[in-house]
């Protein structure tokens, strides 16, 4: 393979880029510089599948690029890519160049994708097609879910678009990368490289092929992959095979498998295998990984002593961490915070802490989404209303004193700038509104 990419066979130099870029070279591998140098050197030639596989490599690198000049650049690349795999009849790269807000034609690309059976473009067709029915009715609650059916039965673009996703999302055909890498990976996993092993048995997973996914998987488990043995762990799940699925998750899981340890705690939470101390033992191991959802869990299980005795202190330690370290996400955790302050017994009762952290979740302003000109949602920090918490919180404070309301805004600002070490968008709230 080596020689022929060195050679000018673009086909061998855009696999020879996939496998350096996945770690599976040796010494060379891993190498994302040399993996791009291959995988322009085939893209270069045409080769559509390169083309596509820059085009979202430059995207993503300008999503995530720390500043403006650095994302635009990356943005040209990653448009210019893009959009050659698009006239060349890529489908996935139709549908990028169009959602990725690259082309001033965006139904037009979406159609040529959705029309080839791909169904994130055929899923955006129907949005359209089910927005395009809510502006024409503007009176109507488009929240309503019998609202957008009843219509959607009226729209036949509503009906098209829909069936055709609802067959595309099951289809599930494979990529040209995951073709370049059951090819290679099965020559490595047949040498006893367990990852190669596992990552062949996700491929296949994710395809439906469980039967394949189970051989590799097994094979990379017994080999201590701890990789193979989580999949595989999701491969028994799936068959409804509980006790060889909690076998798999529970030995991944105590090699520090954050997803295993996920898994552990929902099955353990499940009733038909509740088990509410291993519930409890799993999600507190998610969440000093830093699992959110897993810190929500731990904290609410200490309140109600559920797997574990009920420790006010601990449930609001976990409160705080995932509060401040997601402000994005504020809404119940927050409110379960504040009722903690305000209904605590002993060192937890806080009134100050209590009002400080309401007017962070009161004052932190909406963030208005607006699609095709309608608005349909929010993000940024959203409040969960409630009128029995505020009846609460002016209760509290009808018996503060000038001082205290002082210690409270000040305490709500020193929130703020905790939380904006740690999150861009509270960052920018704090800087355009001059909060100091």
């Amino acid at each position: 393979m080596v020689k022929s990419a060195k050679g000018g066979n673009a086909e061998a130099q855009y696999e020879l880029a996939l496998l350096l870029k996945g770690g599976w070279l040796g010494d060379t591998s891993n190498d994302d510089r040399l993996a791009e140098k291959w995988c322009q050197k085939a893209a270069s030639q045409g080769n559509v599948d390169a083309q596509y596989t820059l085009g979202r490599q430059f995207n993503y690198l300008g999503i995530i690029a720390n500043d403006k000049v650095k994302e635009m650049a990356l943005r040209r690349k990653a448009g210019s890519w893009l959009k050659k795999a698009a006239e060349q009849g890529h489908a996935a790269a139709q549908c990028d160049y169009a959602t990725g807000g690259y082309s001033n034609d965006k139904e037009g690309w979406l159609r040529r994708s959705a029309v080839q059976g791909h169904a994130d473009a055929c899923y955006e067709m129907y949005s359209r097609a089910v927005w395009a029915v809510l502006k024409a009715n503007p009176e109507s609650n488009p929240e309503s879910p019998d609202y957008v059916l009843a219509h959607e039965k009226e729209c036949e673009e509503c009906k098209k678009w829909k069936e055709r996703y609802e067959l595309a999302k099951v289809s599930k055909p494979y990529t040209a990368e995951d073709k370049v890498l059951i090819k290679w990976l099965k020559k490595l996993a047949v040498q006893g490289q367990e990852e190669a092993a596992a990552v062949l048995g996700i491929i296949y997973y994710e395809h439906d092929n469980l039967e394949e996914a189970e051989k590799w998987c097994h094979q990379a488990a017994e080999l201590d992959s701890v990789r193979g043995q989580y999949s595989l762990g999701k491969i028994y799940e799936k068959r409804g095979e509980m006790a060889e699925a909690i076998k798999w998750f529970s030995t991944a899981a105590e090699q520090g498998k954050f997803e295993a340890q996920m898994a552990l705690g929902r099955i353990y939470g499940d009733y038909s295998t509740r088990n509410d101390s291993l519930c409890f033992k799993w999600y507190l191991a998610a969440a000093e990984q830093g699992g959110f959802s897993a810190q929500a869990k731990v904290a609410n299980m200490y309140v109600d002593g559920v797997g574990v005795e009920a420790d006010e202190r601990e449930a609001l330690k976990w409160f705080v961490v995932r509060s401040k370290d997601d402000p994005e996400r504020w809404g119940k955790d927050v409110e379960s915070l504040i009722r903690m302050y305000i209904n605590g017994k002993g060192i937890l009762e806080d009134p100050i802490e209590a009002c400080s952290w309401f007017v962070v979740l009161k004052t932190v302003p909406f963030r208005k989404i607006e699609r095709d000109g309608m608005e349909f949602g929010f993000q940024g920090s959203p409040f969960y209303e409630s009128s029995m918490l505020e009846e609460q919180i002016y209760s509290l404070a009808k018996k503060m004193t000038a001082d205290q309301f002082d210690m409270i805004y000040s305490r709500a600002i020193q929130i703020c700038l905790d939380a904006s070490k740690r999150s861009c968008w509270m960052k920018e709230y704090i800087e355009e509104y001059n909060i100091r």
